[in-house]
């Protein structure tokens, strides 16, 4: 998934990828996430050259 760009302000950025559609939410679907071995998402930021500048993985938590 990726979302829309968006500008720091500050030193800060939000973003937010939810299954629910939820007012400034990035849609994801119910099942992007399964169970598996590794990272579930790999977030990476970008500066306005296109570089990434930071990144890191993460398994997502699954609530039932």
């Amino acid at each position: 998934m990726t979302s829309a760009l968006k500008r720091a302000i500050g030193d800060e950025v939000e973003f937010d990828f939810d299954s629910n559609t939820e007012p400034g939410a990035t849609r994801i679907p119910a099942n992007f996430i399964r169970a598996r071995a590794g990272a579930d998402v790999i977030g990476q930021l970008l500066n306005a050259n296109g570089v990434v500048v930071a990144s890191r993985g993460v398994e997502c938590s699954f609530r039932r």
